[in-house]
This record gives C-alpha cells, structure tokens and sequence, in this order.
C-alpha cells in the first residue's frame, strides 16, 4: 500500500528506534517527511533509543544503551553518540520479542528481516545511534510499503519550515504508553508558504513540545494558495487510535502507541490499514 494520506504536508520528525505505531501514521500521512538526525544529543531524551512492547508481564521498555565519546568539548549530536556493549542487550531485546511476540501471527515472517538491529555484530556495523535508527527505520518502512517522500536532515537538508502550531501530541507521541496515553488529537492547522515571504514567529503560548522535548515542523507548498491569493490553511494529520489485534489484549486489554513492531507482528500486512484508518478518522 502506498502512503496512507493525501495531505500535501511536509512533516519533520525526530529519529527513533522503531517508533510508535503514531509515529509511523503520522509519516505515512505526509506527501513529504523530513527525518532530523541532526537533533543534539539529550540524555533526557530516551525514546531516541528506547522503544516499547507488551510481554507477558505487561508493558516493557527496551533499550539500547549508549555511550559518549571521551574528550570531546562542545555540543554532541545523536550521530556522535556510540552503541554500549554493555548488558549484551541485544540478547535482552531478542529474548524479550520472542517472549512478547513468538505466539503473534506474523512473527516468524518478519523477525529475520530485523535481527540485524538487535544482533552481536549490531554494535559494529551501526557505530552511532542516528545511523541504527536510520536502517532500521529504513527496514520498516520497506515492510510497511511507505513510498512518500522520506529524506534525512544530515543527508539533503531542507530551509526550515515558517512556525506554525505544532499537531497534537497524540499525533507523534514517542513515549512510552504509560507515560502518555493515548488522548483524542485536535488538527493543528499548518500556513501555506508564500513566496517571498517571512516565516511568521509562533507566540510563545502556542508552543507544544511532544513527546521528550521535540517539537514536530510541519508546512505546506506555497502553490496551495486559494484563488483570492491568500494562503490556504490546511488541517495537519490528526492522528486518532484505532483498535487492533493485540496477543495480550486478553489480559492487560487494548494498549495503544506502542512500538510499530507491535503493529506489524500482530497485524502483518493489514498493519498500513491501520495506519490509514488512524490518519483519516
């Protein structure tokens, strides 16, 4: 299936390893997205290398542990930040999988394509957190067929997009469940370009920071004017739950926004339906 929306957006959003089922509604909701793997290193900032999952016990955060250069004066960026071999956490992350997910429909067909982000030799062929969370999000999208416009900040950078009231933050959450549920997301409303013209400056009251401190951008072409010459306001992705399948529904009920591996586990190919039915409801 190709991208799920018809909204003539371009989304920035931050890297994440394997990000939410949100996360990937709202790329595949845009005719264009901007992933920052430029962003400067946040301690702070977990979801960067933390993602979330439903096992037997509950819900789980899974982590890639990391470690800063030694010597190194002045800001860091993701791209600078090593993968730790402490832990042997990629045992942890592959156990813990199967655990959740060995019994999920799809579970077999998809494991082998991702073991490569969770395996010994990890550490070594993906020496820095931006560059895993960049192949893996590439693995992803491959499975969930998005075919939009996806670009990397570092690799073709593009002018910074006029402010504009950030969407909701269901629309992009990328903590974990339990630390921000789910709630129903109002549309932000993003300002067409004109050309020539200044980006307009957002007050200060407007800004909504979503998930760990990362503000999503999104604008709109300046062709999309209106025929009085005024620029066309537009509805950003509103990003609302939809219910699926879940191998532990039973016990612990519906958990929305986890990692997009539970989706594609549970789900397989049925998984780009319900991120179309999220970013159109």
């Amino acid at each position: 299936m190709n991208r799920f929306g018809n909204n003539n957006i371009t989304a920035t959003l931050p890297i994440a390893l394997f990000g939410s089922v949100d996360y990937y509604a709202t790329m595949g909701a845009c005719a264009r997205v901007v992933i920052d793997d430029t962003l400067r290193y946040d301690k702070r900032q977990k979801s960067t290398h933390r993602f979330t999952v439903v096992d037997t016990h509950g819900i789980k955060n899974l982590t890639v542990p990391v470690s800063k250069p030694d010597g190194v004066k002045g800001p860091l960026r993701w791209s600078d930040i090593a993968l730790s071999t402490h832990g042997m956490w990629w045992h942890v992350i592959e156990e813990t999988l199967a655990s959740a997910y060995g019994r999920t429909p799809f579970f077999e067909f998809y494991i082998d394509r991702l073991r490569r982000f969770f395996a010994p030799t990890t550490v070594d062929e993906y020496r820095d957190v931006a560059t895993l969370c960049r192949e893996s999000d590439r693995a992803i999208r491959a499975i969930l067929n998005l075919d939009n416009e996806i670009t990397y900040a570092s690799q073709s950078p593009l002018p910074k997009a006029p402010a504009a009231p950030a969407p909701s933050c269901s629309a992009i959450a990328t903590s974990a469940p339990s630390e921000a549920p789910a709630a129903k997301a109002s549309a932000a409303q993003v300002t067409s370009e004109a050309p020539g013209s200044a980006a307009p400056s957002k007050p200060a009251a407007q800004e909504e920071h979503c998930g760990e401190g990362v503000q999503p951008e999104l604008r709109v072409p300046a062709q999309a004017g209106n025929a009085q010459g005024h620029p066309e306001v537009k509805a950003a992705p509103a990003i609302q739950p939809v219910e699926y399948y879940q191998v532990r529904a039973d016990k612990f009920g519906f958990i929305p926004n986890l990692s997009i591996l539970d989706l594609i586990f549970n789900m397989g190919p049925e998984a780009p339906l319900i991120l179309h039915r999220m970013a159109s409801r």
